[in-house]
């Protein structure tokens, strides 16, 4: 296993700097009008036809989180729970408006739109009582179909949280009484253990049709399936953002996609194959990482220190600070340096003072914290320019609570980082939508060093490809929802950000590229270097896994129509303490 002392040696070898530090301000995000969705709910319902060009498009059942990740691969979501269509709220008050599910992957907005939920969007709005969120009675009103079934009620479903069956009547469609998750036959059913899928499963093949096979995509214990999210969920594809794990995780989920499709006949609702799009999702996150740490290494860029686990305690008056292990901290982990590892190093503050050691965390004074942040150049409220060279992100709420007791952080050159861009489930949770976590901390951490280092232009990249909303004012659309109370790094303001003029795809592309340039000429070397010779073991060494050239971003072949086998090869621990399978993807 990789402990944390060799994890940071690693991301210090690959960064090959030492941390400094730039100046930089305390920053808002910047406000929008408010984004109704309600403005764009489907007008009337739409057919299976009419949605997918007399294309047979690919079906799935999950729940939750993992709802995402198949509108993000192009299948249609046949059925979910509330989290799932509601983000991660429940039950909308507001009859769909403000569900980013529903209107980014259910209305007009998107190239492609999947027809269960623009019609669970159309009848949900264009119905008076808003009904069919848990009570199945209320389906009875509902015209447009097929629409996507909720398993709310009775907590049976994908995850096999429970047993039971609800008695459903589709129109146009055979009632049946059953687990919501099979009546339309999807493909593929996404997440649930072993035991939480096969007896229901098996008692709705008894019941209706013994010819029905899905292809089960299961959680944890099976190599044939994904890691579980720090070993501890049973709902199968716990997308855990620990580092590079999920993206291993969704290439393989694009490989069993592409796989079953080809296998069927049938397609997926994006002109790229879900393959290809879990190839770019990969490159997306990793390129642009290996990017920051290409530019550190040949000094274009100065390191930001951060702290990404920090508590305040009133009686003390003294920080606490700690080893970050939240998705926050693993999104900062390496493009920047954490001041933990450098107290662990033994940190020397300029007038000799000493700090404490409690356990694992370290306890500082305000001042203290405010020199390890911003060293090596602190601000002087006589000298404007004194802070240029100094910089400081401080992860999550308690950025207020050091601005109350040290007076003025922006003055110090201190950011505070909070807010992150609103997402169909969110950016922190089990969600595929974690991928733009690292994007996003980069353009956050370094704009201000190298302005093509953009968040607006990340965020905009991943609606274009991720989201698969194409047209541009659609896209503006999108993002300014997406926005409006995101932090924004000093001397940028989303809410002057236009797609139509500022948005640059090559920009992203060619950052990506040089990504995988650097990792694949220089630092797998140096990994495998460091392998060979016991400083790391050899499965650490392959943290990068194997990415496909001749898919996606900078490939000359984009061939989806062939079929791909995915193999597991081995499995190891990662520094997170999950065991991650790596994979081996060979054309058929």
């Amino acid at each position: 296993m990789l402990d944390r002392k060799k994890s940071f040696k690693l991301k210090k070898l690959a960064a090959g700097v030492l941390a400094a530090s730039m100046s930089v301000t305390l920053m808002a995000g910047t406000a929008f009008a408010s984004v109704d969705y309600s403005a764009y709910a489907p007008t009337s319902g739409m057919s299976l036809k009419e949605s997918d060009d007399d294309k047979d498009v690919a079906t799935g059942a999950t729940a939750a989180a993992n709802t995402v990740v198949l509108s993000v691969l192009g299948l249609d979501v046949a059925s979910t729970n509330g989290a799932g269509i509601y983000n991660s709220s429940g039950k909308t008050s507001n009859y769909g408006a403000d569900s980013s599910n529903l209107g980014i992957f259910g209305t007009d907005l998107n190239d492609s739109p999947d027809p269960y939920l623009y019609n669970f969007y159309y009848n949900l709005y264009t119905t008076q009582s808003g009904g069919g969120t848990y009570s199945t009675t209320d389906y009875v009103a509902w015209t447009a179909a097929p629409y996507t079934l909720l398993w709310e009620s009775n907590k049976s479903g994908p995850t096999g949280q429970a047993s039971g069956t609800v008695e459903i009547a589709v129109s146009g469609y055979t009632t049946k009484t059953t687990n919501p998750a099979f009546y339309y036959e999807p493909d593929i059913l996404l997440g649930g253990s072993t035991n939480g899928y096969a007896s229901e499963l098996a008692n709705y093949q008894t019941a209706y049709n013994s010819d029905y096979n899905p292809t089960v995509f299961l959680g944890y214990g099976t190599s044939t399936g994904m890691y579980a999210a720090n070993g501890s969920r049973s709902d199968g594809l716990g997308l855990e953002y620990n580092q590079f794990d999920m993206c291993t995780g969704v290439v393989y989920l694009g490989s069993v996609v592409q796989n079953m499709v080809n296998t069927s006949g049938e397609t997926t609702r994006y002109d790229q194959g879900a393959y290809e799009i879990a190839v770019n999702y990969d490159k997306y996150d990793r390129g642009l990482y290996y990017y920051v740490l290409r530019q550190i290494a040949n000094g274009s860029l100065t390191q930001v220190r951060y702290a990404s686990s920090l508590s305040y305690d009133e009686d003390t008056e003294m920080y606490t600070v700690k080893c970050g292990t939240s998705r926050a901290a693993q999104y900062a982990s390496g493009i920047g340096q954490d001041i933990y590892e450098l107290l662990e190093d033994g940190y020397t503050f300029s007038d000799d003072s000493s700090y404490t050691q409690s356990g694992s965390s370290y306890l500082l004074t305000v001042d203290q914290l405010i020199e390890i942040l911003n060293a090596p150049t602190i601000a002087d409220d006589e000298d404007d320019d004194a802070n240029t060279a100094a910089t400081g992100i401080i992860i999550g709420s308690e950025v207020s609570a050091v601005d109350t007791e040290y007076g003025d952080l922006e003055a110090a050159g201190i950011r505070g980082l909070d807010d992150l861009p609103e997402c169909v489930y969110g950016m922190t949770m089990q969600t595929v939508e974690n991928g733009m976590g690292i994007p996003f901390y980069i353009g956050y951490f370094y704009y201000n060093q190298d302005s093509t280092l953009n968040p607006a232009n990340y965020i905009s990249y991943w609606i274009e490809n991720f989201y698969h909303v194409s047209k541009v004012a659609n896209m503006q659309i999108i993002f300014e929802q997406m926005m409006d109370e995101a932090d924004s790094p000093d001397g940028l303001d989303y809410s002057d950000f236009v797609i139509s003029d500022d948005y640059s795809a090559s920009t992203v592309e060619s950052q990506i590229q040089a990504g995988i340039t650097y990792y694949t000429g220089t630092l797998k070397g140096v990994y495998q270097s460091m392998a060979t010779a016991g400083e790391i073991d050899s499965d650490s060494a392959l943290f990068w896994t194997s990415l496909d050239e001749n898919v996606g971003i900078g490939s000359t072949v984009q061939d989806t129509n062939e079929g791909y086998t995915c193999t597991a090869t081995s499995s190891f621990t990662d520094n997170f303490d999950n065991t991650i399978y790596k994979y081996t993807f060979t054309k058929n």
